[in-house]
């Protein structure tokens, strides 16, 4: 009886403890949730401090990013714009203006409002953990949307100038070889580098483009130019600027011609560093260079797109270029350039280096062996396989060296360590 009583009273106490301990284990998550949604309110706010004050008419700043991003963290900013289509588009408009201030009761934001901003964050009970992170990406996407992409770290609207391309203004150029202003290293060695480098660069003040209206041709042959250290058409030496579509359109297609691959199907075979031309025909051509994700940089001509009329703009797409093929359909194509590049101002023709033609790698079909891959009983279908069918070529399964072997003079891959001493004996 006396064992019996001090064996519930141990069990009880055991329970007891037991209740303690998750009650304790409660609080300690409940109150760590607590601190750490304080930390991220106070943490978002302090780093939107740093920006100073931010006003309606602020535009592409790091404090309208931030404050927008808390405003619709906060529930108070919604929209389709921006690059998420959620309201945050780094412009403060009276969008902005209307929700801040039900947000805090002020049209602007200062320092001195953080306090009343931060209480107003943390009576909404909502999770601000993810908002910095958000802002960051948001921040970028939106800075690549106006600036362009990265190139080498650097956003394209400033590669130019950081590679010693600074003549961007119509009274700086001229179109002999020897007064572009050239890359400091040397050609770029890439078409679309050279495209990005060469933004807002203008062919108004060059000689026959009618102030910069015509200047298409003339902003390709820059660009080629510039990317090479050669001129646009074979054989010209003191002037390398070409200012006709339809000169381009034969210099690409005549006969032998070993520097320059057409490509047709344009719509779809499109890579970084191509250049579109749509010939003269009954009415005006056009030209450009292909960048990333379709996108097509040329000359702000008459009657073409562009912001600013006369110079080099990222202005189209290849889905827009369907409005300059209708001018001359049997002459719109692709063309990718095969040839050589200069090692250096005046130096020595080199191969294309890798990566010229595209973000990546210049694709040359390459003859091969045919080749028979045996997994497990299955024989996949013998043929000679190029860089393009390599591209689509994928193993699930990851294959260790010791799996290989030659049978028949074609690869074999093994299951199994066990199946290949079977295989050995057979």
């Amino acid at each position: 009886m006396i064992w019996e009583e001090i064996t519930t009273i141990r069990t009880d106490q055991l329970t007891i403890n037991l209740l303690i301990r998750d009650m304790y284990i409660a609080n300690y998550n409940k109150w760590s949730k607590m601190y750490e949604a304080v930390a991220a309110v106070e943490t978002a706010v302090d780093r939107l401090s740093e920006f100073g004050e931010i006003k309606k008419g602020d535009k592409n700043t790091d404090g309208v990013i931030l404050l927008q991003t808390i405003l619709r963290d906060a529930g108070k900013l919604s929209g389709k714009s921006g690059p998420l289509k959620d309201g945050v588009d780094g412009d403060f408009g009276g969008g902005t203006e209307t929700a801040l201030s039900g947000f805090i009761g002020k049209t602007s934001f200062a320092p001195e409002d953080a306090e009343t901003l931060t209480s107003k964050m943390e009576e909404t009970g909502k999770d601000f953990s993810g908002t910095l992170s958000s802002f960051d990406n948001i921040k970028d996407k939106i800075e690549t949307a106006i600036f362009g992409p990265k190139i080498d770290g650097i956003y394209a609207d400033k590669y130019g100038e950081s590679i010693g391309i600074t003549d961007k203004s119509a009274a700086n150029f001229k179109t002999e070889a020897g007064s572009l202003n050239l890359p400091e290293s040397g050609p770029i060695g890439n078409l679309a580098k050279s495209a990005w480098a060469n933004l807002n660069v203008p062919t108004r003040g060059i000689s026959g483009t009618q102030n910069g209206n015509v200047g298409c041709a003339a902003a390709v042959s820059i660009i080629f130019y510039r990317a090479t250290g050669l001129p646009i058409i074979k054989g010209r030496s003191t002037n390398p600027i070409e200012l006709g579509t339809s000169t381009l359109w034969s210099e690409f297609t005549k006969k032998n011609n070993t520097e320059w691959q057409m490509i047709q199907d344009w719509r779809t075979q499109h890579q970084p560093g191509d250049i579109i031309l749509t010939s003269r025909g009954s009415s005006a051509g056009h030209v450009g260079v292909v960048v990333e994700n379709g996108q097509v940089i040329s000359n702000s001509s008459g009657g073409f797109k562009g912001d600013v009329r006369g110079q080099i703009e990222l202005n189209y797409s290849i889905l827009g270029w369907e409005s300059v093929a209708k001018r001359n359909p049997q002459q719109t194509a692709l063309f990718r350039y095969i040839g050589p590049y200069l090692d250096g101002w005046g130096g020595n023709p080199t191969s294309a280096p890798a990566g010229a033609n595209d973000s990546d790698a210049i694709k040359q079909d390459i003859e091969l062996p045919e080749i028979v891959i045996k997994v497990k009983g299955y024989d996949l279908q013998s043929r000679p396989l190029n860089t393009q069918s390599l591209d689509t070529l994928s193993i699930a399964t990851p294959i260790r060296p010791s799996q290989l072997r030659m049978v028949d003079g074609s690869p074999d891959i093994l299951g199994s360590s066990k199946e290949s001493e079977n295989k050995k004996t057979e």
